[in-house]
């Protein structure tokens, strides 16, 4: 019994399969396991007959096996039918219709080093990039049945062997130098024929050689003879070229330059290249000119750095929707997928970051801002900032809020700790009490008045009021401004204020209480703001208070000190809110942090 590709039970193979074998491993190099795996052979009959000669593997052919040709052909269209089934299992995740061109060269990628790997017995042989890239061209040009382009190509000369003679190959390369423009393929196809000997050789290579020598020059350049010429523009490059610094330019030049003095076997010992890249950039040059053997890279003029710069400010002033790219925001990625399909020029993601940085751009993120929507805006800040930065001596002006309900428990804040000590607090937690609280700041003296309440309501303020009265009993008028919550504006607390200032006009005594209302949602106006703030970084944050006592007792203590301090050292209280060049557009003021004013 014989086996497909014609193996008897012996181990016997035809000489037209030990030809096949002997070609396969010692003319292409492949690995006997992968021979043995195509052919459908044990290891051990391909590595028997790889090492005999021919006429020993003829010998011990068997004669059974004349006769299988027309099942090798059925066994070898089977075979191809797998191996294309085998590629296209390779290349179908490669085909989606979604993957752009860089994630299916990452794809690819990430196949070839799966196919790397260690692998089992019997799978198949990893293949490189260019033969993957390959398959998918002749997959997606096909017409009608794709899957066929995928077979591989069967030899017109299968089961014939292509092994040249020693005497052929050096006849060939001794003929090529007198004729450069023949490759060594092309001078065996005359050389080496079945019905030639040793002696025809030699004559029919004579023959060639004295042909090529009684051409004309107008028949060596119709043929496609290496000499070429060169414009005088062309000249003047290839000299800059050969007297650069760079080895790549030089070896180009010296190519061209030395086409007509020297020979391409000196030029490729002159520039340590082998001779079929020189033939390669002299091809180059005769069809494209220069551009064809400039440096990879370098085809055209690259543009200058500002010009990048200009451009990529250009692409910072549109939205990345107009690119295709599914982003609210720029990032450095982002702008260089955006320069690349815009200017058709690739850009790395930190040059665009270095440019971008050079540029006086930076990443920043938004501050959330209070913003006003009172229709009655400029009106009310303007009666604010009027009435504050014209005060008459016997005039107080005061920022009135309030803070609490302020919860007695442990709180979190920044302190001092150990390196590597974690510093945490309960989320949950049982409050010991809570604290309210209402308050009023002089902006003239910079002096603190509080008071503890139950609620914040019309009667805090209204004690409020009556406090600040008997405080300041000396001064002419009061001037109160506070933010628009509804116990601020109550038709109570309204009513009560006429009457009072009613009584104290008719008594001739004590100072009249104005209300100076802010615009709503312009609590960063209230300069009082800022004092809670900083008395709660002071006295709260990462405390842990026993009880409501203790917390009210750090809170007044903490405000005594800092009148204290202001007594000894006078200031405004404010900062910006006294600047009078800043309030000429009033857009500046309609948001902003309340620390800063």
């Amino acid at each position: 019994m014989t086996d497909a590709l014609g193996a008897t039970s012996l181990g016997m193979v035809s000489s037209e399969i030990a030809s096949v074998i002997r070609h396969k491993v010692l003319t292409e190099g492949l690995p006997i396991r992968d021979v043995a795996r195509q052919l459908r052979l044990s290891r051990n009959t391909i590595r028997r007959y790889a090492r005999t000669s021919p006429k020993s593997a003829s010998a011990h052919a068997s004669p059974a096996v004349q006769g299988q040709g027309a099942n090798c052909a059925g066994t070898r269209e089977n075979d191809r039918r797998q191996i294309a089934l085998h590629r296209f299992q390779i290349i179908e995740p490669l085909l989606a219709p979604h993957l752009t061109p860089a994630g299916r060269a990452s794809l690819m990628t990430e196949t070839i080093r799966n196919m790397s790997r260690p692998r089992d017995k019997g799978a198949p042989a990893p293949v490189s990039r260019r033969t993957i890239q390959r398959w998918l061209r002749r997959y997606v040009e096909a017409d009608g049945n794709r899957l066929e382009a995928l077979e591989p190509t069967l030899r017109t000369d299968f089961t014939k062997s292509r092994t040249l003679s020693g005497d052929a190959l050096t006849l060939a390369v001794r003929v090529r130098k007198s004729i450069p423009h023949m490759t060594v393929i092309e001078l065996l196809q005359h050389i080496e024929r079945p019905e030639l000997d040793r002696i025809t050789r030699k004559a029919t290579a004579r023959a060639l050689v004295q042909r090529e020598r009684e051409r004309t020059p107008h028949e060596r350049a119709r043929i496609g003879h290496w000499h070429i010429s060169i414009g005088n523009k062309d000249r003047t490059t290839l000299h800059e070229w050969r007297a650069s610094n760079d080895k790549r330019l030089w070896q180009r030049a010296v190519t061209i330059l030395e086409n007509k003095t020297l020979s391409m076997e000196e030029i490729a010992e002159k520039i340590e290249k082998p001779l079929s890249r020189i033939q390669t950039w002299t091809r180059e040059f005769l069809r494209h000119g220069l551009p064809g053997i400039q440096l990879p890279g370098k085809r055209g003029p690259r543009p200058s750095t500002e010009q990048q710069k200009k451009r990529l400010i250009q692409l910072l002033h549109e939205r990345p929707a107009a690119y295709d790219i599914n982003r609210a925001s720029w990032s450095c990625a982002a702008l260089a997928l955006a320069y690349q399909r815009r200017f058709k020029e690739p850009i790395g993601t930190r040059t665009v970051g270095r440019m971008v940085r050079t540029s006086g751009y930076s990443i920043r993120k938004a501050r959330k801002v209070l913003s006003s929507p009172d229709p009655d805006y400029r009106e009310k800040v303007e009666l604010l900032l009027s009435t504050l930065q014209n005060l008459k001596p016997g005039e107080l002006f005061f920022f009135v809020d309030e803070l609490g309900p302020l919860r007695v428990k442990k709180y979190g804040g920044r302190a001092l700790v150990r390196k590597n000590e974690p510093l945490t607090y309960p989320q949950v937690q049982a409050h010991r009490g809570v604290i309210t609280m209402t308050g009023a700041l002089s902006a003239t003296a910079n002096q603190v008045t509080w008071f503890y309440g139950h609620a914040k309501d019309t009667f805090a303020m209204i004690d409020l009021m009556e406090l600040l009265f008997n405080q300041h009993f000396t001064a002419t008028k009061l001037y109160v401004t506070w933010d628009a919550a509804s116990w601020h504006r109550s038709t109570m607390l309204v009513d009560w204020l006429d009457k009072f200032n009613a009584e104290t006009r008719v008594a001739g005594e004590g100072p009249t209480i104005h209300l100076v209302p802010l615009p709503t949602s312009s609590q960063f106006l209230d300069v009082l703001e800022a004092v809670f703030s900083g008395m709660k970084r002071a006295v709260v944050h990462h405390s842990d208070y026993p009880g409501v006592p203790d917390m009210k007792i750090a809170i007044s203590r903490h405000f005594r000190e800092r009148n204290a301090h202001f007594q000894k050292n006078p200031r405004r209280a404010g900062k910006k809110i006294w600047d009078l060049d800043f309030f000429d557009d009033y857009d500046n003021i309609r948001s902003g942090n309340y620390r800063e004013w």
